[in-house]
């Protein structure tokens, strides 16, 4: 079985969407073939085919929409309002046949253009949200979900939240299909009094990161052998009042390096999704997943209700603890960095979570099920 995969953006190990579709495949082992509708700005991917479906910006103050009309009728655009340059889109499809087509998309806009290319293709295929921009969820007047979803073979959602949203566009077959993660070589051992080390990894949510900024000063009263540890692309981003007191590895683009450096700390700390927009609506960064599966008990300025603390939901107080202001972040470091019992009972209910519900065979062996079920259906 061949696949097609259709994403908004270049899958890109920088990017938590695209390292997790990049693993999923290598573990199911299928062959696939990528294309992306846009540039994003997380980098290029080296199994990445354009397909640019939004045409350049034209800086032509008069006639714009003529001229990309006419660059549409003599085969360099891709779509027409609602048309598809179909014999360009069969050229394309051709040089790599398929049997099934992989579609993951966030938003309308890209949903409605996945729709016409679907169509067209003539192939059964399967919806992947992993991640909704819309922070007033979907409604059943949006045009590009509901053609989206009412023609899939299977339906698939990163969370009980996003899964939620799908039902109001008519989606159907609809199954929910976690970050999945492989087990890590390494696991985290118990802090000591002389030195307890957090890791902040990825991209950073800016609410949680000023809040750590502003408990810089207690942090360092209270706990004075307490570092810091920085994995990931935006060091950069750091606030200045942390930085005494952190260290950064930068970008570990080597996973069996990531896993030892994150296995090395004690506690991980999850900036975000702070607030309760589309972000803290729907999305589950699976830095997350890495810290459970290191054993790391986690520490979240996360919002109240958000996908992230209705996931974690079953271990709160166990391996996750809210820490939404002071007191709280305050208490939990001093709870887990000081009592090497607390910390053992965090670290085992971490690791009993993550491989009960973030399972990388269970995970896949889900995706596959949903492919091959799609691939036996009339398109």
């Amino acid at each position: 079985m061949h696949v097609a995969l259709i994403t908004e953006f270049q899958l890109n190990e920088r990017h938590g969407t695209g390292a997790q579709l990049l693993k999923l495949y290598q573990a199911i082992g299928l062959p696939f073939k990528h294309y992306h509708m846009c540039v994003g700005p997380y980098g290029k991917s080296t199994v990445s085919h354009s397909i640019r479906l939004n045409l350049p910006k034209l800086a032509i103050p008069r006639g714009e929409r003529l001229i990309n009309r006419l660059l549409f009728k003599i085969g360099f655009g891709w779509v027409d309002r609602e048309r598809v340059n179909e014999s360009k889109l069969k050229r394309v499809f051709t040089s790599h046949p398929h049997d099934v087509v992989h579609v993951v998309v966030g938003h309308d806009a890209n949903a409605f253009y996945a729709s016409r290319i679907v169509a067209h293709l003539e192939r059964p295929y399967v919806v992947h949200v992993m991640d909704l921009y819309h922070p007033n969820g979907l409604n059943s007047d949006m045009h590009g979900w509901n053609s989206l979803l009412q023609g899939a073979n299977q339906c698939i959602a990163l969370t009980p939240d996003i899964a939620k949203e799908l039902r109001k566009c008519g989606a159907h077959n609809l199954v929910e299909l976690p970050i999945g993660c492989a087990e890590f070589a390494a696991s985290a051992r118990a802090p000591t009094s002389a030195f307890v080390k957090v890791a902040i990894t990825g991209n950073l949510y800016d609410g949680g990161m000023r809040f750590l900024a502003s408990a810089v000063p207690t942090i360092r009263e209270r706990f004075p052998n307490l570092r810091f540890f920085y994995i990931g692309p935006a060091a950069g981003r750091l606030p200045e009042a942390i930085l005494p007191i952190t260290d950064s590895a930068g970008f570990v683009p080597d996973r069996v390096e990531y896993e030892r450096l994150l296995a090395s700390c004690h506690l991980g700390y999850l900036s975000g999704p702070d607030e309760m927009n589309c972000y803290g609506q729907f999305s589950f960064p699976s830095r997350t997943v890495d810290y459970l599966f290191a054993g790391l008990p986690v520490l979240g300025y996360v919002a109240s209700g958000s996908a992230v603390d209705h996931i974690l939901g079953p271990v709160k107080g166990q391996s996750y603890f809210p820490t939404r202001d002071e007191k709280a972040l305050i208490d939990a470091i001093g709870r887990l960095g000081d009592e090497s019992t607390a910390w053992g009972y965090a670290n085992s209910s971490a690791l009993a979570f993550a491989r009960d519900q973030f399972s990388m065979e269970r995970v896949s062996r889900q995706l596959l099920r949903s492919l091959e079920h799609a691939a036996k259906c009339e398109s």
